[in-house]
């Protein structure tokens, strides 16, 4: 089963190639993921810090913005590709244009 997934993406991902970046290509087949660090590794690095707002520049997917939001009443992220932004909006993560991000602030 999963070398059938990984034969559709290695097609899928050709022939988008002709037409999107490598980023808009990641988040139209959801894959390029990263792990940055757990939730339990956040509260142990802030010591629980928590706050009103706060930001996540270039958001890619928001996977790793995802253990901070519990922290934050409000969420707000950036990201150029347009499917990433679409995946950023179905995390429910308020999403900000790359220009105009300082006009939301101040962030926590």
């Amino acid at each position: 089963d999963w070398i059938l997934t990984q034969i559709y993406h290695n097609f899928a991902k050709a022939f988008l190639s002709l037409f999107y970046t490598q980023t808009d290509i990641n988040g139209i087949l959801q894959r390029g993921s990263m792990f940055v660090l757990s939730r339990d590794q956040f509260l142990n690095l802030t010591d629980g810090i928590s706050g009103e707002s706060m930001i996540d520049l270039g958001a890619g997917d928001g996977l790793p913005t995802l253990s901070m939001v519990d922290s934050f009443q409000t969420v707000y992220a950036t990201e150029a590709s347009v499917p990433m932004r679409n995946l950023l909006k179905s995390r429910k993560i308020q999403v900000v244009e790359v220009d105009a991000w300082t006009k939301e602030g101040p962030f926590d």
